[in-house]
């Protein structure tokens, strides 16, 4: 499971600094006015280039809140199953796990968010990206959500040994 907390991290900080380096790339290149809302095919909302600056901020902001919240007490999370001393090391590295996928997710949906907002806009558009959210994404969601959701449910069942 560490492996799993170590990888999702290290796949969420090149993400995060993907999104850095598409904005300021996209701000160096895009006019100052650009679409921001689209309904259909065509673009019903418009906004200035800056506003391409929000997004990496917000997911900064998220990942961060994410990482505070992976560092919290078992005890004072809202888990399907209560933390007790009994189960607290089989628990304890599955919600870690849990948790750096689920901000790795929200890094990877977001940098998506923002290349397609810079490729509407008449920006570059880094084609790796859109594959890394689709090949990235799904495998996250499974391995990084419903694998620990069971390791957890198996793992806190489990009777302590006693010696």
């Amino acid at each position: 499971m560490n492996r799993l907390r170590i990888c999702a991290h290290a796949v969420s900080i090149a993400a995060l600094a993907f999104t850095y380096a598409a904005c300021v790339d996209a701000l160096a290149v895009l006019p100052p006015r650009i679409a921001t809302h689209f309904s259909g095919p065509h673009a019903d909302g418009f906004g200035s280039k800056w506003q391409l600056v929000v997004f990496p901020v917000l997911v900064t902001a998220l990942y961060a809140a994410l990482r505070l919240i992976e560092r919290m007490p078992l005890a004072r999370m809202n888990l399907p199953v209560a933390a007790t001393p009994e189960n607290q090391e089989a628990l304890e590295p599955v919600v870690r796990a849990f948790l750096a996928c689920c901000g790795t997710t929200v890094v990877l949906t977001f940098a998506f968010i923002e290349e397609m907002m810079i490729a509407s806009a008449g920006g570059t558009l880094w084609v790796w990206m859109p594959l890394i959210f689709a090949f990235g994404l799904a495998p996250l969601v499974l391995l990084g959500i419903f694998v620990p959701l069971m390791a957890a449910a198996g793992g806190a069942r489990k009777p302590a040994h006693k010696s």
